[in-house]
């Protein structure tokens, strides 16, 4: 059986994370998704770290649920280049709090949240949960 969690980028957006020995280290801004494939894979996270922005590979990083929050461990500071090339995108500079539009050009409704799962391959987009129409 595959082990899965399931959190809100929210709950991680402008939280602490620290190092294996409980420092706290910096604060989480972003994650950068990879949109070729046939699922959207986390593949860094942009962190304020002493004041300065930097881009960390997502793979020195571990959630941990420890009881109603999350804890964000950073087990090395790696740092992550995207290529040229990248299909990748920030999901709060991106996504967050943007209005979704039809291949017609609609409005349709803000994207107020989204959703990754954990599993053993990764940590992966599966949902934007959608501020509700107004009538």
């Amino acid at each position: 059986m595959t082990t899965r969690t399931t959190f809100y980028f929210s709950r991680t957006r402008n939280k602490r994370f620290y190092s294996p020995d409980g420092n706290p280290m910096g604060r989480i801004k972003d994650m950068l998704i990879e949109l070729t494939g046939s699922r959207p894979v986390v593949l860094a996270i942009k962190a304020s770290i002493d004041g300065k922005e930097r881009i960390l590979d997502f793979k020195a990083f571990e959630l941990v649920k420890a009881v109603t929050q999350y804890v964000i461990k950073c087990n090395q500071v790696i740092d992550y280049t995207i290529p040229e090339n990248s299909h990748s995108i920030f999901l709060a500079e991106s996504v967050l709090d943007k209005q979704l539009i039809d291949i017609n050009g609609r409005k349709l409704v803000r994207v107020n949240d989204i959703r990754l799962v954990i599993i053993p391959g990764g940590v992966f987009v599966i949902a934007v949960m959608l501020a509700s129409r107004d009538s």
